[in-house]
């Protein structure tokens, strides 16, 4: 009877440690004692191997060692190979995406095998607690690793890098202090029993999100002026010339449209704009590490993507002080360099610039400081939000209001939230705008609305 594919995986990674030319005779202990209740998995005969005993002499542990081995190295017949397990097929799938190297993926497979296989994982826990005995250390992870897979010590370390695609866009992690395997929230998240489920689509969009899509037009930014144009044809002319290192800071208060303009501009020189999460797979706020990952994700996912762009918000968590890394923080040679060869052009967003390292300022390809939405734009995100809600308001009164209230976008967003979950209207809105003006510093102007709005076409009534 044949194995199951993830079976015969699980015997080349044995039968790999086992053939190790300085193997010893503790680590040979540890293993026989860890496959003896494992025959149908390992495929040696359960039979012979009951006869040997559990006699602990050097004779009858070689004996022991050949029918495991003898065991190990059957494979299925020619015509009847074991079919490619879901498990392969995803590990395949998301190697393509991040384009990891043979070594890279052997190491992944290895990790996601340890980490979704409990009875294999406890081998490899128990081979790194082994205690000392005649001056000889315990096998470490690494040393796991390279004898399993059976690679090359070098190539392994080097895809081990904290800086490397593996623990760079968090596929895996290696605590420093610890010898045991963890899988990642993110790995977690895709081989899990509905992850392995998930279409190439699905997967794409399972780690780097949706498409950003903007709602208003290139003429609603038509107070910025000609840097609004500039910054057109920067894109445009990186574009064709396949740029790296395209930067862009947008930077100004709260409220002042540096998100939709980031996804009008993209829209407006066809490119995809995909934004760094702003909360971890678990929907926990997101470390600085963890963001740097979301970032590396996106950039190793969209390599081969030339009409792609990343927009990533509150920049200042990554570009103030490093000290508020947890492990491992990133040198600012290593954070420069992310910034000198991207391949996609990156819109950085931040309400507080001031904060930022003038390092890396000045690595910024273009920065734009963004002023206060005219009223114009203030109306088209109000009809908007008031539309998503389903909230019927009455035209005038809403140019009225948006007029008399210098919004930021996110504190009307809130207000239509409210009003909508109340069964209000606008007297909601107005009512818990009221309720946060003092606050929240919210600027009051005594005007009356201007006669020359079209109340036609700002009309909520949807």
């Amino acid at each position: 009877m044949g194995c199951s594919y993830e079976e015969a995986k699980v015997r080349w990674y044995v039968s790999n440690l086992l053939r190790t030319k300085d193997v010893n005779p503790k680590v040979m202990e540890i293993v026989m004692d860890w496959a003896l209740d494992k025959p149908d998995i390992l495929g040696f005969d359960e039979v012979e191997m009951e006869k040997e005993g559990r006699a602990e002499n050097p004779e009858a542990n070689l004996r022991r060692q050949e029918i495991l081995l003898a065991g190990l190295g059957k494979h299925p017949s020619k015509d009847v190979k074991p079919a490619i397990s879901v498990v392969e097929k995803m590990l395949r799938r998301v190697s393509s995406l991040f384009h990891l190297s043979p070594v890279e993926q052997e190491i992944f497979g290895l990790f996601v095998r340890l980490g979704t296989q409990p009875y294999f994982l406890d081998l490899a826990e128990d081979l790194s607690n082994s205690p000392r005995r005649a001056r000889k250390k315990p096998l470490t992870l690494f040393d796991c690793i390279v004898r399993m897979i059976n690679g090359k010590p070098r190539e392994i370390a080097e895809a081990l890098l904290p800086s490397g695609k593996l623990e760079g866009c968090g596929l895996i992690e290696i605590p420093s202090h610890a010898s045991c395997i963890e899988l990642t929230d993110k790995t977690k998240l895709v081989f899990n029993e509905s992850g392995l489920e998930l279409r190439p689509a699905e997967l794409k969009e399972t780690l780097i999100g949706k498409c950003q899509t903007s709602s208003l037009s290139w003429g609603d930014f038509g107070h910025l002026g000609t840097e609004r144009d500039l910054l057109e044809r920067l894109l445009s002319g990186a574009i064709k010339a396949r740029s790296r290192g395209i930067n862009i800071l947008l930077h100004g208060k709260p409220g002042t449209g540096k998100t939709e303009f980031c996804r009008t501009l993209a829209r407006r020189v066809g490119l995809s704009l995909y934004s760094v999460a702003e909360q971890d797979e678990l929907g926990n706020e997101p470390s600085r590490h963890e963001r740097m990952e979301g970032l590396r994700t996106l950039q190793e996912i969209l390599a081969g993507d030339s009409n792609a762009a990343i927009m990533f918000d509150e920049a200042e968590d990554v570009f103030g002080s490093l000290r508020g890394y947890s492990q491992n923080p990133p040198s600012k040679v290593y954070m420069n360099r992310m910034l000198e060869g991207s391949r996609q052009p990156v819109f950085w967003l931040t309400n507080d610039a001031a904060s930022m390292d003038r390092a890396f300022l000045r690595r910024m390809t273009y920065c734009l400081e963004m002023s206060e939405l005219p009223l114009s734009v203030r109306l088209a995100i109000s009809q908007k939000e008031c539309r998503r809600k389903k909230l019927k308001v009455n035209g005038a009164e809403l140019a009225k209001m948006v007029q008399e209230y210098d919004l930021p976008p996110g504190v009307f967003s809130n207000a239509v939230n409210v009003a909508s979950l109340a069964g209000g209207k606008l007297d909601v809105v107005r009512q818990v705008v009221g309720a946060s003006e003092k606050l929240l510093g919210i600027r009051r102007n005594r005007v009356k609305p201007p006669d020359t709005f079209e109340l036609d076409l700002i009309q909520a009534d949807v």
